[in-house]
């Protein structure tokens, strides 16, 4: 018995799966994203610190504000994506927690 032939995928279709893959990854890995534009001011962990929810990560000036950005939950600094002087958009990744 020979299986059943699946309907090919459109560019479209396979886009969405592979958005959807790398959404999973950031879920798994939970990438801490910018909330603001601004310029990072002070990073506070590095790689391999064990964080606690709503420790700050990082401070952004913005608007001479300054805004910490805390961690969404418990974890440990996967990887740092800015240094301090760096200007960030919204949405930007800033830390992934694993």
């Amino acid at each position: 018995m020979n299986p059943p032939e699946l309907p090919s995928l459109s560019k479209s279709v396979l886009a969405g799966y592979t958005e959807a893959i790398v959404l999973h990854k950031e879920w798994l890995m939970a990438v801490v994203r910018a909330e603001m534009a601004g310029k990072v001011l002070e990073v506070c962990v590095a790689e391999g610190d064990v964080v606690g929810e709503d420790q700050d990560l990082i401070i952004i000036e913005s608007m001479k504000m300054q805004i910490p950005v805390g961690s969404p939950e418990e974890g440990t600094v996967k990887k740092v994506f800015v240094v301090p002087d760096q200007f960030v958009n919204d949405g930007d990744p800033i830390v992934e927690l694993g």
